[in-house]
């Protein structure tokens, strides 16, 4: 069973579900980085077996699937200084807890520091092309001098490349661009994406697997599993 959540579940609780209402659940899959801690632990205390895709808890571990969003993010960084010879690297971040965004930057300024360069952050409210597109009209107003950019997911790297456009920017000659999950329309944005790829029929392999395990009892409560991410080169950070 596969439920969205709104707002409006999401502040009543998971008890407030009809399909845990009704008892038609034997299992619980909570995906995504907008998934509140409260939700969270509530859901783990109704007692079914519960696994997190893309979240976690700091606190209160609770099996879980991620990527590799720290290693992606240091990978896209890197190509940008050791490929292209960036020195001037901005991160469009999304909220501060949500934890993808908290270890794709991580990534970001692990690559920075490794090349002795000054970081540069711009955290924005949502990961969506329109706060990309009006938080990067806002970074080239305030630092012109940015010639490259690691967007924390693909939807606000597409905006920024769109922003750049319409302050007369060139992408890639003026502002190389890198995206993170690899999204369909990354391929057909104008230029292609350079984006991070997430395995996801991996991960929702090893997800239906682990559950399982989570439901007969053979899965420990901490259990963490990393999946792999890859560096998929297009034409926005400059290759050809």
């Amino acid at each position: 069973m596969l439920v969205t959540l709104s707002d409006e579940q999401m502040s009543a609780g998971p008890g407030a579900l009809p399909a845990l209402q009704e008892q038609r659940a034997d299992a619980l899959v909570l995906a995504g980085p907008d998934i509140s801690p409260t939700f969270i632990l509530a859901a783990a205390n109704l007692g079914l077996p519960t696994l997190l895709v893309d979240n976690s808890l700091k606190r209160t571990p609770l099996p879980s699937v991620q990527a590799d969003n720290e290693g992606g993010c240091r990978t896209a960084t890197a190509h940008l200084i050791k490929v292209h010879n960036h020195t001037s690297i901005v991160l469009l971040v999304g909220p501060r807890g949500w934890q993808s965004c908290e270890e794709r930057a991580a990534g970001y300024y692990a690559a920075m520091q490794e090349a002795a360069l000054e970081p540069c952050v711009v955290e924005v409210e949502d990961t969506t092309l329109e706060t990309g597109l009006r938080a990067v009209k806002r970074a080239l107003q305030e630092t012109p001098h940015i010639s490259a950019l690691v967007a924390s997911n693909d939807a606000m790297a597409i905006g920024a490349m769109r922003a750049a456009r319409q302050v007369g920017r060139s992408i890639p000659s003026d502002l190389a661009v890198t995206g993170f999950d690899n999204i369909s329309w990354a391929a057909y944005s104008e230029p292609p994406l350079t984006t991070i790829r997430i395995p996801t029929v991996e991960v929702g392999r090893l997800t239906a697997r682990l559950l399982l395990d989570r439901m007969g009892g053979d899965l420990t409560a901490t259990h963490r599993t990393i999946v792999a991410t890859e560096l998929v080169i297009r034409k926005s950070c400059g290759c050809e």
